[in-house]
């Protein structure tokens, strides 16, 4: 009969130690509990413009040929290169348009939905000059503005083709019917958003102010001296 095999472990504290909290950042895409809900895959026809108004919805663009100009809530608009990334975590007013837009006061017809599920807009008799993918995605946290508000208002990154994957990836997984898709769609874009974030600033979260919101009982205080600031609260 064999003989019973035993480990002898030099520290058993290893086992009620916490493991050690992860960063901010990584742990402010966690709460926001983000999952993919649209993406596009746009060409674009020179000289072209468009604008939308949307409710604070996550945006993001990942130009793949070409180039283009976006406005974002009002500031200057910014030249987009190919390779470039923008991740706008709440966006109210998006502006885009050609290098070169049309005239002022020159409408643009709305994007045309091609057989294939792709969308082109600008001069139907005029050349692809631009290809781009851009999407919205959904934040399924109570805290979501409050979280949003720790963040940068816009990332920008320019010629980082992991970001580019990533979009990819995106939309190919949200336009299959696989088994466990949106558990798989909700894992790329919170990888999606900490890669982007990765090259901001960084994040105005506090480790204490996110522990806090991970806690559902100190979450409801959060939340109440949040909407209710000039509140008399005590400890």
């Amino acid at each position: 009969m064999a003989e019973p095999v035993f480990a002898t472990i030099e520290s058993p504290l290893f086992f009620c130690k916490s493991p050690a909290m992860i960063d901010p950042l990584t742990e402010v895409v966690t709460l926001l509990k983000p999952g993919a809900r649209h993406s596009k895959f746009v060409h674009g026809a020179s000289p072209w413009a468009i604008s939308r108004t949307v409710a604070g919805e996550p945006f993001y663009c990942a130009i793949l040929d070409g180039g283009c100009r976006v406005a974002i809530d009002g500031h200057a608009p910014v030249e987009l290169q190919p390779g470039d990334f923008v991740l706008i975590p709440a966006a109210y007013g998006v502006a885009m348009s050609s290098l070169e837009p049309p005239p002022s006061g020159v409408e643009t017809a709305p994007p045309v939905a091609l057989d294939n599920g792709e969308y082109r807009i600008g001069d139907a008799r005029n050349p692809i000059d631009m290809r781009m993918m851009a999407g919205n995605c959904s934040f399924a946290s109570p805290d979501a503005a409050l979280l949003v508000s720790l963040l940068p208002q816009c990332v920008h990154v320019r010629g980082e083709p992991r970001l580019t994957t990533l979009v990819q990836l995106v939309r190919d997984e949200s336009r299959a019917q696989r088994p466990a898709r949106e558990i798989v769609l909700s894992r790329l874009v919170e990888v999606l958003l900490i890669e982007a974030l990765r090259f901001s600033t960084g994040t105005d979260a506090s480790p204490g102010l996110v522990r806090g919101l991970a806690d559902s009982r100190l979450a409801a205080a959060i939340r109440g001296m949040h909407a209710r600031p000039a509140h008399p609260w005590t400890v």
